[in-house]
């Protein structure tokens, strides 16, 4: 591999996305960039096989093939051999003075023989190679898949893999993004169990050494809406009884400071989850409506809201609630698209949520509105396809409740439907 050809195609992949340069980028941006490259060319390039090659972490290897063409791929080429065919660089030697006619001519004669022998070699080697081809086996291709064990939480997810082609130090098994989630696996074992504790779709990961072979989706499920109070590593589940029976979904205050959950210190996120099948319901042409109410953890205490998110088989909606004068502390995500509120005016985001608000976000051809009781709506628009939503929560610092909530598809016909 040429140096000088990494070191043009890193120089083209910088100026395409326009980020700067790459020794300002942080670990977000490389693992933006992984994201970018996969949804272009359908590749896998973990963000630490990134920083490898920019280096910014210490590897004396040199990229793998896959890495080579992953990137090449990415500028629009149709493989790294293809990249270097039509970015020829000069080597030195290319670069030096000339060679006399005499020189020339004897090194020009040197260089038929050299030829011909090799063409030799060659012919030979493709014959033997040939010959040996039908009595190699083929090698066994990578296998990843999972199987859940419940319908409800926790669930314990049963990995089944096969590595044994590959060759590598070590394998391991990650349960989604979160590198703390990632076990290491024996190369000639098939199985591989994991829990999850919280209800989401995560992207689970086959990994051998830092390089990411495979990845397989897990769609981890709730029988109904399920109600919890998210701790590290795990959260408590609240049983019916924690609930009040005031036709709408909210937690009793008596019930979870008995328990030893005083949800009021500032210190618990009260968390609704419904994750389940929705159909057909696309993330680019859907809306969802809710009736939300919020208390405050600790009232003296500002800025303590919550968020609601909208999962897709590939990406999320997600956006805050909390007073007007917290909105510049917001941040709303869709897709590819991150809206901060230091450099954009979210004040229509913000509202009295002691009160009941109703919380509106319609979603066509992927522009986004979102619109919070009598506020003025909100809209932008994302790039990116986030396949169908697989799920759905609600985030409070402190309590909160929810009064109703619908989904509907682009047809505005309801989907899901919940008074409580």
């Amino acid at each position: 591999m040429n140096n000088a050809h990494l070191t043009l195609c890193k120089k083209l992949i910088e100026e395409k996305v326009g980020w700067g340069a790459s020794e300002n980028w942080t670990t977000q941006d490389f693992e933006e960039l992984s994201v970018r490259m996969q949804d272009a060319t359908e590749q896998v390039i973990s963000a630490t096989t990134l920083k490898r090659i920019w280096g910014r972490v210490a590897y004396e290897n040199k990229p793998s093939r896959h890495s080579l063409d992953t990137l090449a791929l990415f500028l629009d080429y149709d493989s790294w051999r293809a990249f270097t065919s039509e970015h020829v660089i000069e080597t030195e030697h290319e670069l030096s003075a000339p060679l006399s006619p005499n020189t020339d001519r004897k090194q020009r004669g040197l260089s038929v023989i050299i030829l011909s022998v090799g063409m030799l070699l060659l012919g030979a080697s493709t014959i033997l190679w040939l010959g040996l081809r039908g009595s190699t086996p083929e090698p066994t291709p990578i296998q990843f898949t999972s199987r859940p064990v419940s319908m409800d939480l926790p669930n314990t997810v049963v990995f089944e893999y096969d590595v044994s082609a590959i060759e590598a130090d070590s394998f391991f098994i990650q349960q989604s993004w979160d590198m703390r989630l990632r076990q290491e696996v024996s190369q000639s074992n098939s199985y591989h169990s994991s829990t999850y504790f919280y209800p989401g779709y995560y992207i689970a990961k086959l990994i051998a050494n830092n390089e990411i072979l495979l990845e397989h989706p897990v769609h981890v499920k709730t029988l109904d809406w399920k109600v919890l109070l998210e701790e590290s590593p795990m959260p408590v589940y609240l049983p019916s009884e924690a609930m009040k029976n005031d036709g709408t979904l909210a937690v009793s205050r008596d019930w979870v400071y008995e328990a030893g959950y005083p949800i009021d210190n500032g210190k618990h996120v009260l968390g609704y989850y419904l994750v389940q099948d929705f159909g057909p319901l696309k993330m680019s042409d859907f809306s969802m409506e809710a009736v939300i109410s919020h208390i405050k953890s600790e009232p003296l205490r500002p800025c303590q809201g919550g968020q609601v998110t909208i999962r897709g088989e590939d990406g999320m909606i997600r956006f805050p609630f909390d007073i007007p004068g917290c909105t510049g502390l917001m941040r709303v995500t869709a897709g590819d698209v991150h809206l901060s509120g230091e450099s954009n005016d979210l004040s229509n985001l913000g509202a009295d949520y002691a009160n009941w608000q109703l919380v509106q976000l319609h979603v066509k051809n992927k522009e986004v509105t979102i619109q919070i009781g009598t506020n003025q709506p909100f809209t932008f628009a994302y790039d990116y396809d986030m396949g169908k939503v697989v799920g759905v929560w609600f985030q409070f610092v402190g309590r909160g409740m929810i009064d109703e909530f619908q989904l509907k598809d682009e047809q505005e016909r309801v989907m899901y439907n919940e008074e409580f």
